[in-house]
Order: structure tokens, then C-alpha cells, then sequence
């Protein structure tokens, strides 16, 4: 694997949540093995260079489109399941925005001639799965069994009502290990999400990231606990008006509606 590269979207603001659910649901069907550790969008590869081809030409070209473009934007929705390369996997669907298919169609025509792609549908952007893994890698039954699991979770004519009392809970985790259910199923959910950096993977190592609000390419630094990826999450708040850096007057038909502030909570930089 020292040789592939892979180009990816790493999730920002949603990862932690993504991260809990991928954990929960890798636990309750014992598919920790398969689970994805790092959320992410992948955008190209995974992928070898081409004799005489350099890291640095591939990151000059990947960084001269990235220039051009904001972070692109993608909403995470409910559970698919797919066959690919090396097995089913079970994914969280994305849907991208126009801004992101076309910085994918950018990328992908200009990598194509510099690189040996092992993601066959590199050469045809247009028809590319936008997902988030769970797991992969996953044998078709075993896939079958958790993904059918995981649509009831989705069903309106199911709802899921916790079991109350300590025997009835214990009944409960029970029947899930004999019919392969989860005891706490993992509610479906719409997440909307900003690519605010492109990775370079090396193996299993970030080679560099390419920062899309400073348009600079960032070669440390690329934990989320890092100084600097808390200022790249703060610049976007600006950016995107999340975060006020002059009075704003609101105009005169707005309605405004202000609920739910959990004020003092622990959790709500969450």
C-alpha cells in the first residue's frame, strides 16, 4: 500500500457524529473489523503515479483546480449497499452539490493521464457513488443481514420503543444476538456537510492537505484537535455567516425564530 495514493474529502463538522454512529453500528453487529476508521468522501483513487510522474506534480495540479472552487458543499442521508471492489459495502448516501461533481469531473480528467487508477469508476465522474463507508469489505449475507437490520431503523411503521425494566432490556439484547438485530437502532438522519479540505492519503499516512478557504496546501497539522484545523472551522463560520464580525440589522420582513439554545451545556460546540 506504499505506492497507492487516494484523494479524499474528510468529513469536518459532522465526523464526530458519523464517527459514534459508524462505532455503534460496527458493535451491535460484531463487523468491527470492516468499519471505516476515517470518515471521508473519497474523490479519486486509490491510485498509483505513472513512471516519471512526481507527488509534487500531482499535488501542483490537484491545487491549481482547487483554487478555483469553495468548499463544495453534500448532504448526508440514509443507509445504501453496494457491490464493490473487494466486497458488499454499507454506506451512508451523499448527495452532492453541483459544486462538488464538478471539482470531481476537474480532478478526474486531470489525474487520468498522470496516474493508474484502481477505482473504476474514476474514468466516468459522471456516474461516480458519493457515500461516506460504514464498513466494507463485508461477505454479500452477512452485508444483506446488517443492511436489512438497518432499514427497519428507517421504517415509519416500526418505530423503535425502548424496552423498559432491566428483564425486558435483557430479553431485548437477547433476541438481538439470535436474529441478528440491533437492540438500538441507529435513527436515520439528514446532515448537511462542507468539504473544507481536499487529503492526499499516502498508504495509510495524510500526505498534505489542500485547505479550500485559504487555497494553500497544509503538510502538518491536519489532527481536528489541532490549533490549526480549529482556525480552519472558525474562518468558516465567518465565511459563511454563521459567525458575525460586524452588526448585521435584520430587515424588517424577517421572522426570526430562536429555540433550544442549550445554553451552558456541555455539549454544544457539538
Amino acid at each position: 500500500m506504499d505506492d497507492v495514493y487516494l484523494l479524499e474529502i474528510r468529513l469536518g463538522r459532522t465526523k464526530w457524529r458519523i464517527r459514534e454512529m459508524v462505532v455503534s453500528i460496527a458493535r451491535q453487529f460484531r463487523i468491527e473489523k470492516f468499519m471505516e476508521r476515517h470518515p471521508h468522501v473519497t474523490l479519486f483513487g486509490p491510485m498509483e503515479l505513472l513512471p516519471g510522474v512526481r507527488e509534487e506534480q500531482i499535488l501542483e495540479t490537484i491545487g491549481t483546480i482547487a483554487s478555483r472552487y469553495e468548499p463544495p458543499l453534500f448532504t448526508l442521508d440514509r443507509f445504501e449497499k453496494r457491490e464493490g471492489m473487494h466486497g458488499s459495502v454499507i454506506a451512508f448516501s451523499v448527495h452532492p452539490s453541483d459544486n462538488l461533481k464538478q471539482l470531481v469531473r476537474e480532478i478526474a480528467f486531470a489525474l487520468l493521464p498522470l496516474t493508474k487508477s484502481h477505482n473504476a469508476w474514476d474514468d466516468k465522474p459522471e456516474q461516480k457513488w458519493y457515500h461516506v463507508t460504514v464498513a466494507n469489505r463485508l461477505d454479500q449475507k452477512r452485508a444483506a443481514r446488517v443492511f436489512s437490520s438497518l432499514l427497519e431503523t428507517e421504517d415509519p411503521a416500526h418505530p423503535y420503543v425502548k424496552p423498559e425494566g432491566f428483564i425486558a432490556r435483557f430479553l431485548s439484547a437477547i433476541r438481538s444476538c439470535i436474529f441478528f438485530r440491533s437492540p438500538h437502532p441507529v435513527r436515520p438522519f439528514l446532515i448537511d456537510e462542507a468539504g473544507l479540505r481536499i487529503t492526499m492519503m499516502h498508504g495509510e499516512q495524510i500526505l498534505a492537505e489542500y485547505d479550500l478557504l485559504e487555497k494553500c496546501w497544509i503538510y502538518e497539522n491536519s489532527r481536528h484537535d489541532s490549533s490549526c484545523w480549529q482556525e480552519t472551522l472558525a474562518r468558516l463560520r465567518k465565511h459563511t455567516g454563521f459567525e458575525l464580525t460586524k452588526p448585521d440589522p435584520a430587515d424588517p420582513d424577517d421572522i426570526l425564530l430562536i429555540a433550544d439554545l442549550h445554553l451552558g451545556h456541555a455539549n454544544i460546540i457539538r
